[in-house]
């Protein structure tokens, strides 16, 4: 019973640090991607952040501003940096450093609460 037992601690130790290092290198992988995002800043559900649905893929980003922030209504296209697993009190889409944007002229809808409040 105890050679056995010892084998599988001897075999666990032995798996479990291979499992663990390819885990860290996808999230190495992941974290500080940089991606070009292009769409409408809107404002997000929990007060101060700022969300952002890219026009082409459809995917929603938590803006975080290296510096300047873009404002509610803007249409923008910015250089960021994607960080996997990352998590902060807006809970709302991929966070995403945005290092550099410009806006653009584009028309951006109306949020829902806006439409709502002149009908």
């Amino acid at each position: 019973m105890k050679k056995s037992l010892l084998i599988v601690a001897f075999a666990a130790s032995c798996i479990l640090p291979a499992y663990s290092q390819k885990s860290s290198d996808e999230k190495a992988e992941n974290k500080d991607k940089p991606v070009t995002i292009t769409g409408c800043v809107e404002a997000g559900v929990v007060a101060g952040c700022l969300v952002l649905k890219d026009t082409k893929t459809q995917v929603l980003y938590d803006l975080k501003f290296d510096q300047t922030k873009a404002a509610v209504g803007d249409a923008i296209t910015f250089d960021g940096t994607f960080h996997s697993g990352e998590v902060d009190i807006c809970q709302q889409g991929k966070i995403v450093h945005v290092a550099k944007w410009t806006k653009l002229k584009m028309h951006c809808p109306m949020p829902e609460k806006g439409k709502a409040e002149q009908k």
